[in-house]
């Protein structure tokens, strides 16, 4: 139960980003593309590591390390979730893993930086967030 309530809570703060986020064709298939690999070999893309102009925002399943925060105590995994605009950025447990340090629960705020330049070191010092409801952990 409470698994369903995390990711369906995680579906509606990614619904309600969707709009700000950025349309790239990528995949190659004609002359019209608009991204500039055109199918270059070698580099894994990693769409949620690219920095972002004011008023975009995004947010998706991270797919490789160069999209992950990092710092100090940075938890997030190739598999957990990152939203992200031009100021900030955050990871949210996958609800398909265990939950990290004394987060019983998966689908939790893990990660927390300001949004740096493409490879400047993280500094992610956020060990978690937790549900708390009038000063007891939420039973859901």
């Amino acid at each position: 139960m409470r698994t369903t309530l995390y990711a369906l809570l995680l579906c509606l703060l990614l619904l309600a980003l969707l709009p700000a986020c950025e349309q790239n064709d990528d995949d190659d298939d004609d002359a019209n593309d608009d991204d500039d690999d055109d199918g270059a070999q070698g580099e894994q893309y990693c769409p949620l590591a690219e920095p972002l102009a004011d008023g975009r925002a995004r947010a998706g399943r991270i797919g490789c390390e160069m999209e992950l925060i990092g710092g100090q105590r940075a938890r997030g995994e190739v598999g957990d979730y990152k939203i992200y605009n031009s100021h900030i950025e955050l990871i949210v447990r996958s609800t398909d893993k265990p939950g990290v340090c004394f987060n019983r629960y998966s689908g939790n705020l893990i990660d927390a930086d300001r949004a740096r330049p493409p490879r400047e070191p993280g500094q992610d010092n956020l060990l978690g967030v937790d549900q708390v409801v009038s000063g007891h952990t939420s039973p859901l």
